[in-house]
């Protein structure tokens, strides 16, 4: 008994020994948890002590501007939030200013001028710098924003949209085509408009898109190709069907075999002939085979002669041999059978009989590319093997049915774009198109741009100094220029600073007429000037009052929107009719 209390005893010290132990260590680890986070919150505290006014801005804006784009504030309170952020740098900068004022005041009673302004001088330059990259940001937009809206009204006008939905709609399918294959936007609006023109009727708007982004990921450095490729690709959906992949993927494969390399005569002639022949009972791998046999016989560069040629050809085969499937079919009838071949060339009209008849003696260099073409036909429909009939199984062959184009094209873009050529021009346009996107957003620093070029124009025309010019653009970056939606009020109020300096009197200067320091009215020429400034500054507050109702009808508008959006998505709620981008002409 006594051996066990001891053992107990035992037990329980060394459990005691244990627990403080434990206690000991956990104690240590939140110490030093502790210390690792007081030295994070100081480190956090130290980065934020040591950034400047313009740094803390930028990333504020930076902030505000995604916060924005992605729908999580409204813009009444993403203004509020910018213009309360432009107030904090105006604040912070001027107390920045007036300290390096009074120190530098100071050091200079101190004899420490050369010391402490190479100090002053180092912090105010790189002021400067953050301002002046701001402006360059700021200017960059302007120019890709204004370039890019020339394109977008062309298309807009061109579509005759009028509801903002279908405005953003476009815009928004714009820039994940742009973000997809690299293509500029400008380039894009000029395709996107004339795809949705072009589809007519019988076309969605989504399978015009899908055209355009299949043209765009073939050339998205050319945007007459992307034009092109897209009406030809359009052109064979019509009346063939297909997906915008397969019939590019099909119409690469035609294009490789015949003679037309140019992408605009391509769908300009060869892309409608392949969609025309499919009437005949043709496929269009069949078509196409045709037409790059007969083009290739023929030599034509353009292919407008050989379209026209095989068109007529299949239509005269259709009406003599009504039986044929399709004009390949009906070829190899004529071909087995001596007398129908007979029966058809004796429809020939004298020009076609002459062309023949100089081919078989050896004159065919001598022939127009009409007369080529016939001959060509006439070699396809001989019983005997030639090199026409085996250009044609050779075109067959590599051409694919359309069902298995799609796959070809992704194939063959895939392996282009992965030639080391092709993936130093691929990083450039990548760079390029989120650039393009990053400047596009910025709508705020573009205006801010606009205004303060503006600005100075203004000033410049009406004789102000280019100190003055400075100090108005420098006051108008303080205030506003920084970043704002639209600063025309801003512009406004300088310009009307500068018409009162020109009406108050002024003083005389050394060589003046009048004593020197005596005050004189305003010149009649200032006076007239300061007259000029007044209705520019009337004008530019009509337009800023506005642009204010413009921004607050859209804004109800938007909230309009989004409560209907909510109503249609409830059980009970019709689906409304849904309605597309384009005019659909000719319904």
């Amino acid at each position: 008994e006594q051996a066990e209390r001891e053992n107990t005893a035992a037990y329980r010290e060394r459990q005691a020994v244990m627990e403080r132990a434990f206690a000991e260590q956990e104690a240590q680890q939140k110490k030093a948890a502790q210390a690792e986070e007081e030295r994070g919150r100081r480190a956090k505290q130290i980065y934020e002590q040591t950034r400047t006014p313009l740094e803390r801005y930028n990333r504020e804006v930076a902030e505000l501007n995604d916060l924005h784009r992605r729908g999580k504030l409204d813009t009444d309170s993403f203004n509020r939030a910018m213009a309360q952020t432009r107030n904090n740098l105006r604040n912070e900068t001027v107390g920045a200013n007036s300290a390096a004022g009074a120190f530098a005041s100071l050091a200079a009673k101190m004899g420490l001028v050369f010391s402490v302004a190479g100090t002053i001088g180092m912090v105010m330059n790189q002021i400067r710098k953050e301002i002046d990259n701001i402006r360059t940001r700021q200017g960059n937009a302007a120019n890709t924003q204004l370039e890019i809206a020339g394109a977008q009204r062309e298309a807009l006008l061109n579509l005759g949209i009028e509801d903002p939905a279908q405005a953003k709609a476009l815009d928004d399918e714009v820039n994940r085509i742009a973000d997809e294959t690299g293509a500029g936007r400008a380039g894009l609006y000029s395709t996107v408009s004339t795809a949705l023109s072009f589809k007519g009727a019988d076309l969605t708007d989504a399978q015009a898109y899908d055209a355009v982004r299949a043209a765009a990921r073939q050339q998205p450095g050319s945007p007459e190709a992307q034009v092109a490729i897209a009406q030809g690709i359009l052109a064979q959906m019509k009346k063939g069907g297909g997906s915008a992949e397969q019939i590019a993927g099909q119409q690469m494969a035609i294009k490789a075999v015949s003679p037309v390399a140019s992408d605009e005569a391509f769908a300009k002639n060869v892309a409608p002939a392949v969609a025309n022949l499919t009437a005949f009972g043709d496929t269009t791998r069949e078509a196409g085979a045709l037409l790059a046999t007969i083009g290739q016989g023929a030599g034509d560069p353009t292919g407008q002669m050989t379209s026209t040629a095989a068109v007529q050809f299949a239509k005269q085969l259709a009406i003599a041999i009504p039986q044929g499937r399709s004009t390949l079919e009906r070829m190899a009838l004529i071909q087995r059978d001596p007398k129908l071949r007979a029966m058809f060339l004796g429809t020939m009209d004298e020009e076609q009989r002459a062309a023949l008849e100089a081919n078989q003696r050896g004159e065919a260099g001598e022939l127009t590319g009409e007369a080529k073409a016939f001959v060509t036909l006439t070699e396809l429909l001989q019983g005997q093997d030639n090199q026409t009939q085996r250009t044609l199984r050779a075109s067959l062959d590599k051409i694919p049915e359309l069902a298995a184009s799609g796959t070809i094209f992704n194939r063959r873009i895939s392996a282009i774009d992965a030639t080391e050529l092709q993936q130093t021009a691929m990083a450039a346009r990548v760079f390029e198109s989120q650039g393009e996107g990053l400047r596009t957003g910025d709508i705020s620093g573009a205006r801010a741009s606009i205004g303060r070029e503006g600005l100075r124009d203004l000033l410049r025309s009406s004789g102000a100094s280019a100190l003055d010019q400075d100090l108005a653009s420098f006051g108008f970056d303080l205030k506003s220029g920084l970043n704002e939606d639209m600063p025309l009020t801003t512009v406004a109020e300088n310009i009307r600073a500068r018409e009162k300096a020109l009406r108050r009197d002024r003083a005389v200067s050394s060589g003046g007429v009048g004593a020197p320091g005596q005050l004189v009215p305003a010149s009649a020429r200032d006076l007239a000037e300061a007259d000029r400034l007044d209705v520019v500054a009337q004008k530019l507050e009509l337009v800023a009052n506005k642009l204010e109702q413009n921004q607050k009808s859209t804004d109800e508008n938007t909230a309009a929107t989004k409560e209907a959006t909510r109503s249609s998505n409830s059980p009970t709620a019709a689906a409304p009719p849904t309605r597309g981008l384009s005019r659909n002409r000719g319904r």
